[in-house]
């Protein structure tokens, strides 16, 4: 009985095969990265979300492949959860990094736009836009300019023939299609030459979804552009109607429409 005990106790440790495939399907993510690095206009391919399922799955397994015997110390279970963590990682961190170029250059649109409008004011006896249509009409801003690269969205696009349109039907097509909602109307940098605002409390340009709880940039009449948690986006809005209050401006809501009485419905791109 202590021979056979023996060698019970001394059996070889088992090839944890599951922990090994999971392995080639990191390697081959990895062989992918290599070759297609994500970025914002190239996101990962769904190939790279395939093998990044494989090994997480492969690797859980490889945890629970044959738990009783004893394993290799190279190629066994431990390989399976390494593999696992690593590819889920290597896959997080890059989409991570593709939503924050989105989001550079969102707050960068934004700020070319409150920018253009400063512009514009200074070079129109302090008044800023009636509407973004000027804008583009001017071109102060791109088509782009109006497109929030972070909703996934296909980026607003202008039909062919938009410069036959009148400045009334072009308003009205960009407000129903812009990812940004404009609050400049009536706005200028000195009331009647009496009163200067104070452009770093007036908000000037929200996302289209914004809403008054949430989080999210929002451009301010100063150009600048800033990110607010949801509390903090509820006391910056009073503070931009109090600032709007004084210069005779009416009170702005995220969830109202404009000032024109045109509401923006829903984004109904693809």
């Amino acid at each position: 009985m202590s021979s056979n005990g023996s060698s019970a106790g001394h059996s070889p440790r088992i090839i944890n095969w599951m922990s090994v495939a999971a392995l080639v399907c990191f390697i081959a993510e990895l062989a992918l990265l290599a070759t297609h690095k994500a970025t914002l206009h190239h996101p990962p391919p769904i190939s790279e979300l395939v093998l990044s399922l494989l090994t997480l799955f492969l690797g859980a397994g490889g945890l629970i492949y044959r738990i009783r015997e004893r394993q290799n110390i190279i190629l066994g279970r431990w390989l399976g959860g390494i593999c696992m963590t690593l590819g889920m990682m290597v896959f997080a961190i890059q989409s991570v990094n593709v939503h924050k170029d989105q989001e550079t250059l969102e707050f960068k649109r934004m700020g070319d736009i409150a920018r253009a409008s400063i512009n514009y004011a200074r070079a129109h006896d302090g008044n800023f836009p009636a509407h973004l249509a000027v804008l583009v009409r001017d071109g102060r801003i791109k088509i782009t300019d109006l497109s929030d690269p972070t909703n996934g969205l296909v980026p607003l696009q202008l039909p062919p023939t938009w410069k036959n349109l009148s400045a009334r039907e072009l308003d009205m097509v960009i407000r129903r299609n812009s990812d940004f909602r404009y609050a400049g109307r009536g706005l200028s940098l000195s009331a009647d030459g009496r009163i200067t605002p104070d452009l770093k409390k007036i908000i000037l340009l929200f996302k289209n979804s914004q809403e008054e709880i949430s989080a999210g940039p929002v451009a301010f009449a100063d150009g600048k552009v800033h990110y607010f948690g949801g509390r903090a986006m509820i006391k910056v809005l009073a503070r931009c109607n109090v600032a709007r209050g004084e210069i005779g401006l009416p009170q702005l809501s995220f969830d109202l429409p404009d000032r024109a009485g045109v509401s923006v419905p829903a984004q109904s791109r693809p």
